[in-house]
């Protein structure tokens, strides 16, 4: 769901973007059709007009409220596990969480100010996900939360006075300190930015801008907001990345306060964070998935997580597990050995289950469609939807669960590149509104077009407006680039097809009206397993009163539909992944064993065998 589909823009006091001057009036002698400089001196009529409105709170599902509340409720006591169907929107809660009950952004004026100009100061979180491609996701939501926050801002500090073709800042002082902030990472582009900023006197404190230089502001400011939130907030860190520290000119270096990592590298970055409020485990299944290789990736996930763990640094902060394809017995046996071994907080019934009603709320149809194995048949579907000669019409993903498959199909219906020209991303003031705008949050962090695309062969397909997404065998920052624009390209229908692998089911935030599934089996010939396939499908719909539809061979119809209608009891029980150190292995079975259940000792035990 994109980061607007929630707000209603109509609704009083929901707009986010609302004239923070409500005792403003239109000057009915001037051309342009702009309010006037009210003559009260106070900044507004309205109290909370410097408030943020969070994105989604206005309209969270009653059982989404139900997490919020939960959230702050334990927020320092203790830790959460959420369990949720694939595709519910359980994210949501948990990122305005953070906004409202840890940063506390809305508190007062100087609390806002202080998080906006002193990111330093600010309390940290990590989050933490499975793969490099979720990592590539969150970080996009987190850089447009911000940049929103950073908009809404701007947006209450300043007012139009119409009469001499101009606006005024009236947060004089914050949007000087906010120039300063910027200053500390791009001191060239501020230095741009004053061109067309005029100091009426003496003081500083009567600061304007002419209309006619709106539109080099507005895009001044938009590249100052993606600098500054992406040098000043988010980092990363993963084999290949390591952007956490952040390192303003003038300043001391320091880290970032929202951090994301992959499981394997939190052990390498815990005893940097010294003001670590929230950890959240994205995908939380993944602690419990294990496989048969020695020196697995799995057991490097046991070893990060326990080094995590056991560092004062995390001792104080909150956890917060998220998963959908996880039963609730798996869920209770990782929050027990959490609790015995690590002195977490979980509840004896920690673990927070959403009820039915939390679940994508589109609605599916299963359809029978014989063929689609024939590769005859797939670029048939492809080249109707391309040419709008079938009924079916964009927004189509295509699973072929090969990348083998993929590259051929690719090589057949795209074999060269077509000439795409790509008009320039850039903000454009529009006369008689706001400054800033709700579509002004994507141009400012658009990650590119075509011609930004790395992969040759990815972008020769884009160009005849088709994608497609699989797990590159090296994952680096240009192929998680590429990835971007390629969600990006697919939501705005520019990507008409999009083929992808079983890659699909985690970390790709896409949603589509129609899936192809020619087949659910894996190499070994046994079905893909209900969790993943569950997770596979909720890639379609994912929004209110619009119906998906699946196609797939007759034979694995009634699969399909039963991994739709899978309840959490249907995804089995796992063990927690432990470390790979035999003796820490032995100590955590024998205190486990002694001090919770014996179903859960039991397992632990089968575990260190």
């Amino acid at each position: 769901m994109g980061l607007f589909d929630e707000i209603d823009w109509t609704k009083a006091g929901s707009d986010i973007f609302r004239n923070p001057r409500a005792d403003v009036v239109i000057n009915p002698n001037n051309n342009v059709n702009t309010p006037d400089i009210p003559k009260s001196k106070n900044e507004t009529d309205n109290p909370n007009s410097w408030k943020i409105d969070i994105e989604h709170m206005s309209s969270l599902r009653s059982w989404q409220s139900d997490i919020l509340n939960t959230l702050k409720r334990n927020q320092n006591t203790k830790d959460t596990y959420i369990l949720s169907r694939p595709g519910s929107g359980k994210t949501s809660p948990v990122i305005i969480h953070w906004l409202c009950n840890i940063l506390n952004i809305n508190d007062s004026q100087i609390k806002q100010k202080e998080i906006i100009t002193q990111p330093e100061q600010n309390p940290q979180i990590l989050w933490l996900v499975p793969i490099k491609a979720l990592s590539g996701n969150i970080e996009y939501e987190m850089q447009e939360r911000m940049t929103l926050i950073l908009l809404q801002i701007i947006e209450s500090m300043y007012c139009f006075d119409s009469i001499n073709k101009r606006i005024k800042i009236f947060r004089y002082y914050f949007f000087t300190q906010l120039l300063d902030s910027f200053k500390r990472y791009d001191d060239k582009l501020v230095d741009e930015l004053m061109k067309c900023i005029t100091f009426n006197d003496s003081t500083q404190k009567d600061i304007t801008i002419d209309f006619k230089y709106l539109d080099y502001f507005k895009n001044i400011i938009g590249q100052l907001i993606r600098n500054y939130v992406s040098k000043a907030f988010i980092g990363k860190i993963e084999q290949g990345t390591y952007t956490i520290e952040s390192e303003p000119k003038s300043n001391r270096k320091f880290i970032k306060p929202i951090i994301i990592a992959i499981y394997e590298s939190a052990s390498t970055i815990i005893h940097r964070m010294n003001n670590l409020k929230l950890i959240i485990f994205d995908e939380a299944q993944s602690l419990q998935r294990t496989d048969d290789n020695k020196f697995s990736r799995s057991e490097q996930i046991g070893n990060s997580i326990y080094k995590l763990l056991i560092h004062n640094n995390s001792k104080s902060a909150q956890i917060v597990m998220l998963s959908g394809s996880e039963s609730k017995e798996s869920a209770q046996h990782l929050v027990t050995y959490f609790n015995t071994v690590f002195h977490r907080r979980f509840d004896k019934q920690g673990i927070h289950v959403t009820p039915k009603s939390a679940s994508n709320p589109s609605m599916f149809t299963v359809t029978a469609r014989s063929g689609l194995s024939s590769q005859n048949v797939q670029l048939q579907i492809i080249n109707n939807i391309i040419s709008k000669n079938g009924l079916i019409q964009d927004s189509t993903i295509l699973i072929l669960l090969s990348k083998k498959q993929i590259n051929e199909i690719i090589n057949k219906i795209a074999p060269q590149e077509k000439t795409i020209i790509s008009k320039p991303h850039r903000l454009q003031y529009e006369k008689n509104k706001r400054i800033f705008s709700p579509t002004d949050v994507e141009t400012i962090i658009d990650p590119g077009g075509i011609a930004q695309i790395s992969d040759p062969i990815l972008r020769r397909a884009v160009s005849n407006n088709i994608g497609f997404l699989y797990r590159p065998e090296i994952v680096s920052s240009q192929s998680i680039s590429d990835m971007k624009i390629v969600q990006k390209l697919f939501k705005s229908k520019f990507i008409k097809v999009l083929l992808a692998t079983d890659a699909i089911q985690e970390g790709i935030n896409v949603s589509c009206r129609n899936i192809f599934i020619p087949n659910i089996l894996d190499y070994k010939g046994n079905p893909i397993t209900i969790d993943s396939l569950a997770q596979l499908l909720n890639r379609a719909g994912r929004k209110e009163n619009v119906t998906a539809t699946i196609y797939t061979e007759p034979k694995f119809v009634d699969y399909i539909n039963k991994a739709l209608q899978a309840d959490l009891k249907d995804f089995g029980e796992n063990p927690p992944i432990l470390p790979s150190d035999t003796g820490k292995k032995i100590g955590v079975g024998v205190r486990t064993v002694i001090n919770s259940t014996k179903d859960l000792g039991q397992f632990l035990l089968d575990r260190i065998k």
